[in-house]
C-alpha cells in the first residue's frame, strides 16, 4: 500500500500545473457523481416506500 501511494505521489509531482488542476477537477467530479448517485438512490427508495 505504501508503495502504491508513493508511486502516485511521484507521478503527481511529475505533472505540470495544468495537468494537476485537470486531474484534481476530474477526481472531484467523480466523487461528486458518486455522492449524487447515493443520495438519489436514497430519495428513490423513500418515494417507492410511500407508493409501494
Amino acid at each position: 500500500m505504501r508503495g502504491f501511494v508513493k508511486g502516485i505521489r511521484e507521478r503527481f509531482a511529475g505533472l505540470n500545473q495544468n495537468q494537476r488542476i485537470i486531474l484534481l477537477a476530474t477526481v472531484f467530479l467523480i466523487v461528486l457523481n458518486f455522492i449524487i448517485l447515493i443520495l438519489s438512490m436514497k430519495i428513490l427508495s423513500r418515494v417507492l416506500e410511500r407508493f409501494g
